[in-house]
């Protein structure tokens, strides 16, 4: 399996920032994905271990852009993905490759 493709990309927002102090990281994952892939993946690539893994569902969200225009999102699965230890030191942007 290719994990990195099972972590699209970590969310980027002053919540998760603040989280991240506390052990815990978010990144958008793909629909299909569980918990137990996202584990096993976040362990391979970041070499740590996992405590725990959360999963939400995002609705679609429409907005108006513009005259008669409306954008969508899709609908997205976030997982929340808790360290077991001390990970102030881990960086989410550089992964380890093997």
């Amino acid at each position: 399996m290719n994990y990195i493709s099972v972590l699209k990309k970590p969310v980027i927002s002053e919540k998760s920032f603040q989280s991240s102090t506390q052990s815990k990281f978010v990144f958008i994952v793909g629909a299909d994905v569980t918990k137990t892939i996202v584990k096993q993946a976040f362990e391979n690539l970041y070499d740590v271990s996992v405590k725990s893994v959360n999963m939400q569902i995002l609705p679609r969200k429409f907005r108006d852009s513009g005259r008669k225009k409306v954008v969508r999102r899709s609908t997205q699965k976030r997982a929340t993905i808790t360290v077991a230890g001390d990970a102030s030191s881990l960086d989410i942007t550089k992964i380890k490759r093997s």
